[in-house]
Formats: C-alpha cells, structure tokens, sequence
C-alpha cells in the first residue's frame, strides 16, 4: 500500500516508472505546472485535491477519494460497533435488532436535536405516570 498513499500524500516526489500506468501521464502535468505546486504546498491536502481539474486529472482525484474515505469509514464502523457493544449487553438482551439498528444510526449521526423546538410543536404532553382524576374526591 506504500505506492498508493505515497501517490496520494506527496504526488510531486513519485517516480513516474514505479506507479500504474494511467497514473504516469497526470504525474508528469501535475509536476509541470507550477501553480499546482506552489498550491499543494500552501492549502491542506483535501483542499488540493479539490482545487484539481476533473479533465485533466480523473485518476489522481478518484485514487485521492478512495484513501481519503478509508479512514473516516473504518472510523465509523469501529464507532458504530462500539456503541453496539455498550446497548446490547446481557442485561438488555432482549432488544430488537430493529430498536437496535434505530440506536445506532441515531449514535453514528451528527445531527443534534433541537428540544426546544420539538417542545414548541408538541401541543399536549402525555403523563404516563400522572395521577388519574376520576377518583378525586372534593
């Protein structure tokens, strides 16, 4: 795997004959233009690889996709089976895996409720708990 990040982390010091072939031709424009140099040594890496014209350089911004989403994906998938882990536990052995797969895809999102809106919908809250008034006595 070293070619393929070494490819992706510093393309303008690969040796053209040691990477596939349909790399080569993008290596070599890449190293000739000037602005993309001064470029890749002045933004972040992602913000590079954004900056690249898809015409002329297809391969080098797919093959940079394919690393940059390796790691947040195996990320998340460690997250995702952590949490499972922590909610299906021998004491709560007995939940779906329907409320499960609910918690984890609730766990693995970034978005945060907003209670207070939620609270500004709801019109009547329900009190499971509340004490019945049939049986009040005046």
């Amino acid at each position: 795997m070293e070619p393929e990040f070494s490819i992706f982390a510093t393309p303008f010091n690969v040796n053209y004959e040691e990477v596939d072939a349909k790399f080569q031709l993008e290596l070599i424009e890449l190293n000739c233009n000037t602005l993309l140099k001064q470029t890749f040594h002045t933004v972040p890496l992602i913000e590079f690889y954004k900056n690249l014209s898809p015409d002329n350089f297809p391969n080098l911004i797919t093959h940079a996709m394919k690393i940059m989403t390796m790691f947040g994906s195996s990320y998340i998938c460690e997250q995702i089976f952590s949490t499972m882990k922590l909610r299906k536990t021998s004491l709560r052995n007995r939940i779906t895996d329907e409320h499960l797969s609910s918690v984890l895809r609730i766990s693995a999102s970034q978005m945060e409720p907003d209670y207070d809106e939620l609270l500004m919908k709801q019109s009547q809250f329900h009190f499971s708990h509340a004490p019945s008034t049939s049986n009040d006595t005046r």
